[in-house]
């Protein structure tokens, strides 16, 4: 190649302009990227929303005065049996979500079993327990109702306008 000064002012011009062409395709990959990872993102919080929490919900009458120690084994009781009762796929997903647990209350026996007629009917899994009538209350005694574990949405159709048991 010739050395004159135009040539070179022409190969300095060539050069100046493949590295701006460089810099503009560094650029373009880069942005190519982060839209890729911005999808990635998206479609992360998509799947998280998608993936529905798990639980059960316990519920306790409080009108049978039963004891702190007593309530306690009723609810043992009622989360054996609905675990017993459900699914293997459903306990999965319970367990996937760490068994979330919700102890709720009733103040009757009419209260509870109108909400284990409208989870039956819904599809959800209930567990009623009948105390052996041991120590506090008479034998045959309903005490605790449990629901799921299954959908947070389907159990807080049915018992989302109950209070915590405190």
């Amino acid at each position: 190649m010739d050395s004159t000064p135009e040539n070179i002012e022409t190969q300095e011009k060539i050069e100046e302009e493949k590295k701006e062409e460089n810099k503009e395709e560094a650029k373009e990959k880069e942005n190519n990227a982060e839209e890729i990872e911005n999808d990635e993102d998206s479609n992360e919080e998509g799947n998280e929303e998608l993936e529905e929490r798990y639980k059960m919900v316990i519920i306790v009458r409080t009108d049978l005065g039963m004891s702190i120690g007593k309530v306690a084994a009723q609810v043992g009781h009622a989360v054996i049996g609905a675990y017993e009762e459900s699914e293997e796929e459903t306990l999965d997903k319970w367990d996937d979500c760490g068994s979330p647990k919700v102890v709720l209350k009733v103040p009757n026996l009419p209260k509870m079993l109108e909400i284990e007629e409208k989870a039956k009917a819904s599809g959800l899994v209930t567990y009623l327990v009948e105390d052996a009538g041991r120590t506090e209350v008479e034998p045959g005694t309903t005490t605790v109702l449990a629901i799921g574990p299954d959908a947070e949405s389907k159990i807080n159709a049915i018992t989302g306008k109950l209070s915590l048991l405190k």
